[in-house]
């Protein structure tokens, strides 16, 4: 009797040890997100701190729920003319809903990657290359609500989407410079005649004024032979009319 009664008391406490051994802590931080899983059924969120689970049934997982940085390698696309460029993204994004994030994809990045691939693509190929070149931005504001909402259907919160490069062919890159080239020295041409104009202009206005009133000029003399005369290396010279000086 006394030897089925510690018997009975070792298997108690042996399966008590067992009990007991078989909880596990599971810590979820404020930056994270955690799912309570049950016998492989998602119940509900952890809550953050300390969460108690039986490990035999339930499971706790647990992600990171600040935001990262994804980056699209450059690839070939068409503009609307039909001019090849290769254009690049960056993104960031963060999960916000970790239920949807675990259910409903398997490799949710890669979906999301392959969604702004599509929609770059699109996005390019109704753009005008002038006009691509002009405001790169608009390509990611074009993208932003198609790619956005993939992703939320996936669990992540995109935040930013961005056309980071934009490249484009070297015989098209020399094109383009003798462009820019050609357009500055239009400028410049123009500038220099609009001086030439406004001296023209000037010179002409200087010839009426002498016209209208002959004493301008005598004026005008006068003040150039005193500016020649308070430089220093210059010989003045002055006419003196006749009879004014008697022998």
């Amino acid at each position: 009797m006394y030897i089925a009664l510690i018997t009975t008391s070792i298997l108690a406490i042996a399966g008590l040890v067992w009990l007991v051994t078989r909880f596990e802590c599971v810590v979820v931080s404020e930056y994270q997100h955690g799912l309570v899983v049950t016998k492989g059924r998602v119940v509900g969120p952890a809550k953050v701190g300390f969460n108690w689970i039986f490990e035999p049934t339930t499971k706790v997982w647990v992600f990171d729920a600040r935001p990262s940085a994804t980056s699209m390698q450059l690839q070939e696309v068409l503009t609307a003319d039909g001019i090849t460029v290769k254009a690049s993204l960056s993104m960031v994004q963060r999960i916000a809903d970790a239920k949807r994030f675990v259910t409903v994809s398997t490799n949710v990045l890669d979906q999301v990657y392959i969604e702004a691939q599509l929609a770059l693509r699109d996005v390019i190929a109704g753009i005008e290359f002038d006009a691509l070149m002009s405001d790169r931005s608009a390509v990611a504001e074009a993208m932003l609500p198609r790619v956005r909402a993939e992703a939320e259907r996936l669990g992540l919160e995109l935040e930013s989407l961005a056309l980071k490069d934009l490249v484009v062919g070297s015989d098209l890159k020399r094109a383009l410079n003798d462009i820019v080239l050609a357009r500055a020295e239009s400028r410049a041409e123009l500038e220099r005649t609009r001086g030439k104009t406004a001296a023209v202009r000037s010179m002409v206005n200087a010839a009426k004024l002498v016209e209208q009133h002959p004493g301008f000029a005598q004026l005008q003399w006068i003040e150039a032979a005193k500016s020649a005369a308070e430089s220093d290396g210059n010989t003045l010279v002055l006419g003196v009319p006749q009879g004014v000086v008697t022998p």
